[in-house]
């Protein structure tokens, strides 16, 4: 039930900003994708503090009723697209200030399904969510089989939390100005730097390094997913395109935890894991320069 209920929250919002914004569409989502990193970073505390204080059940009740209430509460709120407002793209009130910024139609499901570039995007984000949620499940174990005390060790993910929400930011701003594919680039050769440095990573200090850089590809990886969708195959079909392309990623990120776990109990060591997730990251690295635009902007 919470995963079918979760299926909607990055789906939902991040569509709708695709087909509210065209010349900043990477700095608004960057900034959708900052409020689940703040979301994820606050949440826990909050209920945390409502479990201490006044027992998993009551806390939990009180938690699904914020959740019913906001949520279909702000849901009420959203429009597919600025026409249903009767507004026009990036916020202009002139047809003619928006003629710059109109979007250019898009594929239908059928034809973006019978373009490489779709099924290309899907293996990059199998690929890379197979590195992301790995990292995240065996980082702290790692740290303690290396010496690191308990709060210490929960202290690298929580800097892979702080430090993603600058990095949904900051590549929001450089999908606007470089595009998403260099954009993409970029992040897959910091996350092939963070799992080299791993190898030699024997430190707090050298571990908080990691998450540092780790964090801003982290981050960024959400934020690039829904412009680059909008990029290579136009608008009109973003939701069901990228409601594909997420599951590939998700089915990505359920097998690599699974196969790291599992190469762990062979070696009795996690440097073997870290080494193939770089060697992942490359091979995604080199994917990247095929996913030109299908859709031509009229």
């Amino acid at each position: 039930m919470v995963g079918i209920g979760l299926s909607s929250a990055d789906v939902i919002p991040l569509t709708v900003t695709a087909r509210w914004f065209v010349r900043r569409r990477g700095m608004v989502t960057g900034l959708i994708k900052v409020g689940t990193g703040s979301g994820q970073l606050v949440m826990p505390l909050l209920a945390g503090a409502f479990i201490m204080s006044y027992g998993w059940r009551f806390a939990f009740i009180c938690l699904g009723i914020v959740a019913l209430i906001v949520l279909i509460g702000s849901g009420q709120l959203l429009r597919r697209d600025p026409g249903r407002k009767g507004n026009l793209l990036d916020g202009h009130h002139k047809p003619v200030q928006a003629q710059m910024s109109a979007p250019e139609g898009g594929l239908s499901l059928r034809e973006a399904a019978r373009t490489p570039q779709l099924w290309m995007l899907c293996i990059i984000i199998f690929l890379v969510m197979n590195c992301l949620l790995t990292i995240l499940m065996y980082v702290v174990p790692h740290a303690s089989d290396l010496g690191l005390d308990a709060i210490k060790a929960a202290g690298v993910v929580s800097t892979v939390g702080g430090v993603s929400m600058f990095g949904r930011l900051l590549t929001g701003l450089l999908v606007d100005r470089i595009g998403t594919r260099k954009s993409m680039a970029i992040c897959f050769i910091l996350l092939i730097v963070g799992f080299l440095w791993l190898q030699v990573a024997r430190e707090a200090w050298m571990l908080y390094l990691f998450a540092a850089i780790y964090g801003v590809a982290h981050g960024s990886f959400f934020t690039l997913i829904s412009p680059t969708v909008a990029r290579l195959f136009g608008i009109d079909f973003h939701g069901v395109l990228l409601g594909i392309v997420l599951f590939s990623g998700n089915l990505g990120g359920a097998i690599g935890p699974v196969v790291a776990g599992y190469i762990f109990d062979l070696t009795r060591s996690y440097q073997l894991v870290f080494l193939l997730l770089a060697a992942v990251c490359s091979v995604a690295l080199m994917l990247t320069p095929f996913l030109k635009p299908a859709v031509q902007k009229s």
